[in-house]
């Protein structure tokens, strides 16, 4: 079987294009994380309650668009490249068709079967079972399914997520990725009180997107007290997607 070098080196040329937009979205999202969490800096405020003691309130902000909107963009990005990849190989050897799309299942048995040929009927030795989608790549270049299948993993579980990522680009297809649900959380905090030189420090403190989380501060005078908050690290943020 000749393989037409010219279009295998156009096809990889053409995935690497999209793999860069995808890397161009990921940097877009985490300048938007960034400045997210810069914003809930400035949230987190002390005060003092009904009885003088002092705290610190935490009032997270709400999650803007922009994050899933780039975060959509490049799972799509990073999943047409795979696309590329598979439709150009065939095409390198004149078995290419518009039903072409990167092997991938979230079963790995299904995902095996994909790649087979047909075969008798079980109950019925004159009637044979239909070949499986993927069965065309597996005469072409028997050696790359056994990537896929061994390496890839392209199914739920897999090692590079590969199953995961057209999972989220079916949905954001068909609708906006909206967060499930998402926290910020500070490795670690430091209070200190400028008037008594007096500090404490607290550590894994979690704030849940759904509302606001208050910190007591005891060893603090509630009436003297005047707080400087330092943060030993920067905040990380936390997102997770619905599956439907």
């Amino acid at each position: 079987m000749s393989v037409n070098l010219s279009v295998m080196q156009r096809t990889f040329h053409y995935a690497e294009l999209k793999i860069n937009r995808a890397n161009r979205h990921i940097d877009e999202v985490q300048a938007n994380i960034s400045s997210f969490i810069d914003d809930n800096l400035s949230r987190v405020t002390p005060e003092r309650d009904a009885d003088g003691r002092f705290r610190i309130r935490f009032d997270p902000a709400p999650l803007p668009a922009d994050i899933p909107l780039a975060i959509g963009d490049a799972f799509h990005a990073m999943n047409t490249s795979l696309d590329y990849v598979i439709w150009g190989i065939l095409d390198a050897v004149g078995m290419a068709s518009n039903s072409v799309h990167f092997p991938c299942n979230e079963s790995r048995d299904f995902l095996r079967k994909s790649f087979m040929e047909a075969r008798p009927n079980a109950a019925n030795p004159d009637e044979y079972t239909k070949a499986g989608n993927n069965r065309k790549l597996m005469v072409a270049f028997p050696s790359i399914v056994d990537a896929i299948l061994c390496k890839i993993e392209p199914h739920a579980g897999g090692r590079l997520g590969i199953w995961e990522i057209r999972k989220a680009d079916t949905i954001d297809k068909h609708q906006l990725l909206i967060p499930a649900i998402y926290s910020i959380e500070f490795s670690m905090i430091e209070f200190r009180d400028t008037n008594s030189n007096r500090s404490m420090s607290a550590s894994s403190i979690t704030i849940p997107a759904s509302g606001s989380r208050i910190i007591d501060l005891p060893i603090f005078d509630g009436k003297t007290a005047k707080i400087e908050i330092e943060y030993q690290n920067k905040p990380t943020l936390h997102v997770g997607f619905s599956e439907s």
